[in-house]
């Protein structure tokens, strides 16, 4: 019995040029398409990244006119941890901006304002914000400008694993050592850069 040889369109279409005669080898037409695809494979720049401030800052304002909140109540808790977690995300997506130090710092700011609210959201978002800004700059930027407050900020994740939050909600314990491991990590990094100069 003969077989039948399947061919893919690409195999057929190869074969046959434009008139319906078997190809010789030679290119009839480049496509423009195809040669703007190839100028489009170019790094394309982050427009966030001019943006970013005007995402960030409007989050962390101190006092916003007309709103009414109490962060001691589990509702309005919930609300401050999720805009702090918009926050720490903003803070991420504009890694390398020009201005990620000072939205780092004023990001900073806010959670010192708010570190002593005991809610779970806000904790763990206060936590995410941390490893946010480790991973936003490099770490010779992040030492050079935060190099201070590291050990502050391990202290309070030590706090934080020990205390009877961590306990009760494994899924803080899990983000509080994630981002311990993270500062760690980073620490030794720049120990050993440090050691091989």
């Amino acid at each position: 019995m003969d077989e039948i040889k399947k061919e893919t369109a690409f195999e057929k279409f190869e074969n046959v040029t434009v008139q319906g005669d078997e190809r010789v080898g030679k290119l009839l037409r480049a496509s423009k398409s195809l040669l703007k695809e190839e100028e489009k494979s170019v790094e394309k720049k982050n427009l966030y990244l001019e943006y970013a401030p005007q995402f960030v800052y409007p989050l962390i304002q101190e006092e916003v006119e007309g709103l009414h909140l109490d962060f001691t109540k589990k509702e309005d808790a919930t609300f401050l941890g999720r805009l702090l977690t918009t926050a720490g995300i903003l803070v991420g997506f504009a890694q390398n901006a020009p201005t990620i130090v000072q939205m780092s710092q004023n990001l900073l700011l806010f959670i010192e304002k708010v570190k002593n609210i005991e809610s779970e959201d806000v904790i763990e978002s206060i936590v995410f914000c941390y490893g946010a800004i480790v991973q936003a700059m490099s770490p010779e930027v992040f030492f050079e400008v935060f190099g201070e407050d590291v050990c502050d900020w391990i202290q309070y994740l030590i706090t934080l694993k020990e205390s009877d939050v961590c306990d009760s909600c494994p899924r803080l314990r899990e983000v509080v050592e994630g981002t311990a491991g993270m500062l760690l990590y980073t620490v030794n990094t720049m120990k050993e850069q440090m050691e091989t100069l």
